[in-house]
């Protein structure tokens, strides 16, 4: 999945060097797409972990309002705190966005976010197992 975001974003927007990252606490400790994007010549850009544990974490996890707790349809305040998030990474400098989490999708379904690219993983991976698939390979 990572290697398939990478390669969508260097294919879709080749002039794009800046490119947000928003992901789970944990997703964000590994380094797995930092240190992708970094091999393939791109900068991470990342919210600080203050916005992190007070806005990305509770738009996700929060039982009150959070996207586990309410998809459908997601709460306006879930909503909020990921343009909030979003926001943060644009100010930054972030000329596109990762949503690695599953649920950042449901919350933000645009394609882009004022104009900057909102770079759905999940669907990025589907695409690509599509495109990719041989049906040889289900033969035994």
């Amino acid at each position: 999945m990572i290697q398939e975001v990478v390669r969508h974003i260097k294919n879709q927007y080749s002039s794009i060097q800046n490119v947000g990252i928003l992901a789970t606490i944990r997703t964000m400790k590994a380094k797995v797409y930092h240190d992708e994007l970094i091999e393939n010549k791109l900068n991470p850009v990342i919210i600080s972990q203050d916005e992190q544990d007070t806005i990305f974490e509770p738009a996700i996890y929060d039982k009150g309002f959070g996207i586990k707790a309410y998809s459908n349809p997601v709460s306006p305040e879930a909503r909020d705190k990921l343009e909030t998030a979003v926001k943060s990474l644009v100010t930054e400098g972030a000329e596109a966005v990762i949503l690695r989490c599953t649920e950042i999708p449901l919350a933000l379904p645009e394609s882009n976010y004022n104009g900057i690219p909102l770079i759905d993983s999940t669907a990025i991976l589907a695409r690509a197992l599509i495109l990719n698939f041989n049906p040889d390979s289900l033969k035994k």
